[in-house]
């Protein structure tokens, strides 16, 4: 029918979106507090990818909110983590194609910083 979304859209669309939606917000901030164009370290959104995966997939199914547990979530929740990393998380010279990629190994290995 006309205005229906897939079976799968509907399902694990806003899990998809969830962490690129996010972490968008605060690299928004993040950026606005050090006022530079920054990336967020990777450990922030490694952090929201388990913080999301453990309290929608595992804390509310087991507290009785009606809310289902369902692995295929965190592959969701995973893959809008990768696209945030890969295509939001630049800075404005990685944007323009005036720098690679995101470094993985030294953003792996970089010492998680706090915002304060």
């Amino acid at each position: 029918a006309m205005g229906t979304a897939p079976t799968w859209l509907s399902s694990y669309g806003d899990d998809l979106l969830c962490l690129p939606l996010v972490l968008s917000g605060i690299l928004f901030v993040h950026r606005w507090i050090r006022r530079d164009s920054r990336t967020l370290p990777m450990g922030h959104g490694l952090l929201a990818l388990v913080v999301f995966s453990i309290h929608f997939e595992m804390v509310l199914p087991a507290v009785g909110t009606g809310a289902v547990a369902d692995p295929l979530d965190v592959l969701m929740y995973l893959t809008g983590f990768l696209v945030f990393q890969f295509f939001i998380n630049r800075t404005a010279a990685q944007s323009l194609g005036k720098s690679s990629a995101p470094n993985l190994s030294r953003d792996m290995m970089a010492r998680p910083t706090l915002l304060l």
